[in-house]
């Protein structure tokens, strides 16, 4: 495989460091030169797709790109969306595909309305409850509530119903 293959693979894929394990050592010494030249001259530009900013490593910016790739919504953030429409229709909105930033952070679900949001988080991913602790600190910084779902919950659909809609029900006083 050529270099320039290998880098064609690596701009066509957005998950680049799956790919590295497959090269052999002189491949990655070589792949390395390259980027390394890349990187220097700044081959980022505009995203094919949106215009938005790119890498050096891609024609998509990283929004695009997962959208690309199918990542999202997984299917246990596609069974949480069903909950929250036979609850609240139309009020929650997913937005885990990257199109809200609040404060440099992609939360999962909005409801604009209320300032709320709903983290989905799966056991696998998300073990550091500080980080996520500090990550609904930061929206409460930018007057968003925030409710942690957990992937486990979603086997008590009831149990679960219950939570959000205490949730949404809950007025913060300041």
């Amino acid at each position: 495989m050529t270099t320039k293959e290998i880098m064609k693979m690596i701009c066509d894929h957005i998950y680049f460091r799956v790919l590295m394990k497959a090269f052999t050592k002189s491949d990655f010494s070589e792949l390395k030169t390259t980027m390394d030249k890349w990187l220097k001259i700044g081959l980022g530009g505009k995203c094919r797709s949106c215009g938005g900013q790119t890498t050096w490593f891609s024609n998509r910016c990283f929004r695009c790109g997962m959208k690309a790739a199918g990542t999202f919504p997984n299917s246990q953030e596609q069974e949480l969306q069903k909950v929250l429409d036979q609850l609240f229709p139309g009020e929650y909105e997913y937005i885990g595909d990257m199109s809200v930033c609040i404060a440099g952070k992609y939360p999962d679900f909005i409801c604009k309305a209320r300032k709320k949001l709903i983290e989905f988080n799966g056991e696998y991913w998300h073990q550091d409850l500080d980080k996520e602790q500090k990550r609904t600190e930061l929206f409460a910084q930018h007057g968003y509530q925030t409710l942690l779902v957990w992937g486990r919950e979603l086997t008590n659909l009831e149990t679960l119903k219950q939570k959000i809609l205490h949730f949404h029900a809950y007025e913060e006083h300041k």
